[in-house]
């Protein structure tokens, strides 16, 4: 008979481990004497000697790349720079010319006996002139609607 109580048990044993692993929502209860297994984290595969290398000449390569990209940058910035400035000096040489025209203009007016309606008319003419420069567009005049 102990041997069939032994069976009896055993199924009762698998009955009870069914019905827990069918209940997973319970709490199962860990003893205190067992050891609770850690799971280790993956280690990253290390890189071969071929691969580090590659990585190193790639990266040079990027900085080689980095540092003609800033060259070329600041040349153009000097050349933009110097462009600009010589843009600025030809506009100041035609202002500084238009000006010497006004005067010489007037100088010669002045010093010949013209009538003074010949006088009146030139003086009229300047001051339309920048009248119109001074002047604010309407806002039709300012932008023009194609």
């Amino acid at each position: 008979m102990s041997k069939e109580s032994q069976d009896l048990q055993d199924l009762e044993d698998l009955n009870t481990e069914e019905v827990v692993a069918e209940k997973p929502l319970q709490k199962l209860k860990v003893k205190k004497n067992e050891t609770i297994i850690e799971v280790e984290k993956k280690t990253k595969k290390e890189k071969t000697p071929k691969q580090i290398e590659a990585f190193n000449k790639a990266r040079e390569k990027m900085l080689d790349n980095l540092k003609v990209r800033k060259e070329k940058q600041d040349e153009e910035a000097v050349i933009k720079r110097i462009e600009l400035e010589n843009k600025i000096v030809s506009k100041a040489i035609a202002i500084k010319k238009k000006e010497i025209k006004k005067k010489a203009i007037l100088d010669e007016i002045s010093d010949d006996d013209t009538s003074i309606e010949k006088i009146k008319k030139i003086a009229k003419k300047i001051s339309t002139k920048e009248a119109k420069a001074d002047e604010p567009k309407s806002f039709f005049e300012k932008y023009k609607f194609v």
